[in-house]
């Protein structure tokens, strides 16, 4: 095993923690894991499974749920569309705040989808509007795990091509 895919796992693993741990709302990982895996691991596969594995895995301790196509799709697309991005601080913040952005907007879709607010334009908008608070731990938390997972690993593997499988 080489040691940038053993820190991957270690970085997996502080993921699928930062679930179980006490935590603001939305504020865990599984963002940072979505991105690191697509500023730097190949084949494309890989980086779109790491965080689904991690939300799978914890999933099965916490509970499933019924927007849980909507959680996991979020994960992928953001995955999917930062993917073969190259390393800046500039290209990590503004992947951060979309990673955030999207997740946002796609989990609350599926809030909105359950009926939970009622199918009307009200109800879509009573949605979106109770879950700003939410949104802003979030962005904390993305920006905060993104620093310091992709940025550790960038620091310590910066000299190396990009893991592959």
């Amino acid at each position: 095993m080489s040691r940038q895919f053993a820190a991957v796992l270690v970085w997996l693993g502080i993921a699928a923690l930062s679930r179980f741990l006490p935590h603001p709302p939305n504020a865990t990982a599984i963002g940072a894991i979505a991105l690191l895996g697509a500023f730097y691991l190949r084949p494309r596969w890989l980086s779109l499974f790491l965080p689904l594995a991690a939300l799978f895995l914890t999933d099965l301790v916490l509970g499933f749920h019924n927007t849980m196509i909507w959680t996991y799709g979020a994960f992928a697309l953001i995955s999917w569309f930062s993917y073969r991005k190259k390393f800046s601080v500039k290209n990590l913040g503004v992947s951060s705040l979309a990673a955030s952005s999207l997740f946002f907007v796609l989990s609350n879709f599926g809030v909105f989808v359950t009926g939970a607010y009622g199918y009307s334009w009200q109800g879509l908008v009573n949605c979106y509007t109770m879950a700003i608070p939410f949104f802003g731990t979030q962005v904390v938390g993305d920006l905060f795990y993104t620093s310091v997972i992709v940025g550790s690993y960038h620091f310590f593997f910066a000299r190396e091509k990009a893991l592959t499988a």
